[in-house]
């Protein structure tokens, strides 16, 4: 779901996996539960409020919220000060630390982990408007998409990648034209599990010769066109389950952007930018530095690269008016 605020909720899973990442010791307990929480708050018998992850620091609190499961049945109870579940909470889930971790530690680190997210959302969703664009897209994803990823379209053909997709994937898959290297695509078209799956709205797990992850598909008015993927070992159920919910996020805002560009190819209007100073170059028209400088910034040029301008001339007629004529309309 795309959101228009950036006061996020979070599920158990996302809760769970980056709590883990700054506490090893940290265990839940009780049924898995797919609701959503709110912000951190501390328990407090009288007004505990709804639906938000409440610490508690006190055997009796914890056993409090057990012996009212119907008030507490869409809150996510975290054990800090040593306390721990004497068996499985089984009517709500529970997270409790195999260490002394004191109250002010975990609230400090669970703010953290949603302002977090609250800045994602907010970047995903400011770099999905109407000068969006789809490499922004995954760098926003940076810090909470912590593996290989890439956006492709239908063809195959690489749209943007993270850093350390690039580092780790470009070379072994992908071809001079930024597609899908031949070996990479039979191999993907040769899995029927991964091909069943054009038409899935939601995140699924693949796995093949060259690997595994998580794959989420991008449509246009009910035609896939592309799809977000992520390379993951897949053994590692909570890592699995925390990026099938993140990697869905991210395409729910790429889904969004492409919904109000109708194309992954870069905006029809910075090429136009481009193709009039080009034009106005050819006609002997001087052109502002700041006008290229923007251009090589839009299209993340180097002002260190080396271009050349091929002229493409009919046999029959080498004039300039044909050249012209002929950019205008390509």
């Amino acid at each position: 779901m795309v959101l228009e605020n950036w006061n996020v909720n979070l599920s158990q899973n996302v809760i769970l996996y980056q709590l883990k990442q700054k506490i090893d010791s940290l265990q839940t307990s009780g049924a898995h539960s797919a609701k959503q929480y709110g912000r951190p708050v501390l328990f407090e018998e009288a007004s505990t409020p709804d639906s938000h992850v409440v610490l508690i620091s006190s055997a009796s609190e914890l056993k409090y919220i057990l012996d009212h499961c119907g008030r507490f049945e869409d809150s996510l109870p975290v054990c800090t000060a040593g306390i721990r579940p004497s068996g499985e909470t089984k009517s709500i889930p529970c997270l409790y630390f195999n260490e002394d971790v004191p109250l002010n530690t975990a609230l400090n680190l669970l703010q953290d982990i949603f302002m977090k997210f609250d800045s994602w959302e907010k970047c995903l969703y400011e770099t999905s408007g109407e000068n969006g664009d789809f490499q922004k897209l995954i760098d926003c994803c940076e810090d909470i998409i912590e593996v290989p990823l890439c956006l492709m379209d239908s063809q195959f053909k690489y749209i943007a990648q993270s850093r350390l997709s690039n580092a780790t994937t470009a070379a072994e898959f992908m071809d001079a034209t930024n597609k899908m290297s031949p070996d990479a695509v039979n191999d993907l078209l040769s899995n029927k599990d991964f091909n069943s799956h054009y038409k899935e709205r939601h995140s699924i797990v693949y796995s093949f010769s060259t690997g595994s992850g998580v794959s989420c598909n991008i449509f246009y008015h009910n035609t896939y066109v592309g799809r977000v993927i992520l390379q993951l070992d897949i053994s590692r159920s909570a890592e699995k389950n925390y990026y099938l919910e993140t990697l869905e996020i991210l395409a729910g805002y790429v889904q969004l952007l492409y919904e109000r560009k109708l194309s992954f190819e870069k905006d029809p209007v910075l090429k136009n930018r481009l193709i009039t100073c080009i034009l106005d170059s050819l006609d002997g028209r001087p052109v502002i530095y700041e006008k290229w400088a923007s251009i090589r910034l839009e299209n993340n040029w180097s002002i260190s690269d080396r271009f050349c301008l091929v002229q493409l001339r009919s046999n029959p007629r080498y004039d300039k008016t044909l050249y012209t004529e002929y950019l205008r309309k390509h």
